[in-house]
């Protein structure tokens, strides 16, 4: 189990979301929030845990430039 803080001034909770239940498949991610970063915890991982995170990040990055306004 990992996990993956995202800071509240980069990302927004919907694009999070969007990518969580694109990533549903092939791996199980929980969201949390703290004061300045929403924390993604990834388990039961399908692929290497590492490169699981890295490529949910790159997917995040993607949208959240896809989506900006």
């Amino acid at each position: 189990m990992s996990d993956l803080k995202l800071k509240k001034e980069l990302f927004s909770l919907t694009n999070i979301f969007q990518s969580v239940n694109a990533f549903s498949e092939i791996a199980d991610i929980s969201v949390s929030e703290e004061a300045d970063v929403y924390n993604c915890k990834f388990c039961a991982c399908v692929y290497d845990e590492d490169d699981t995170i890295r490529e949910f990040e790159n997917y995040l990055i993607d949208l959240s430039y896809k989506n900006r306004q």
